[in-house]
């Protein structure tokens, strides 16, 4: 009886991980996704004025480039946990398992990193024109 109940608590646990997981990679695909299109949209009114966009075009070339890495590593993050996932069935797996969710972890923290870096780069280079 109690290793049915610790069985359960578990599986409510990680039902919980996995809900969390979807949030926060919905809200960081948001995040990266809006902070690319506003830069496109900040690149595309500074090309009309071609001495301020001199300026600023390595910043918001390369900050477009960070939001961008951030959005791809939202996906990246359900194949890592994936790839976890199938090495726990396996004898002597956990040391992959273990692996595969520090890697799921980087990358759930990647897209945050990135927003972030994104703008301060974008913020440096508007300081620029």
């Amino acid at each position: 009886m109690g290793t049915q109940f610790a069985h359960e608590r578990n599986l409510a646990l990680r039902s919980e991980m996995n809900d969390f997981a979807t949030q926060s990679a919905k809200a960081s695909a948001i995040l990266n996704g809006g902070g690319a299109v506003a830069m496109l949209g900040l690149l595309q009114a500074l090309v009309q004025k071609q001495a301020q966009f001199a300026s600023f075009r390595p910043f918001g070339l390369l900050a477009l480039a960070i939001f961008v890495i951030g959005a791809l590593a939202v996906p990246s993050m359900f194949i890592a946990r994936y790839m976890q996932g199938g090495w726990l069935e396996y004898p002597g797996g956990d040391y992959r398992a273990k692996f595969w969710i520090w890697v799921a972890i980087v990358l759930m923290w990647l897209p945050v990193a990135a927003f972030l870096l994104g703008c301060v780069v974008a913020g440096i280079g508007i300081e620029h024109i």
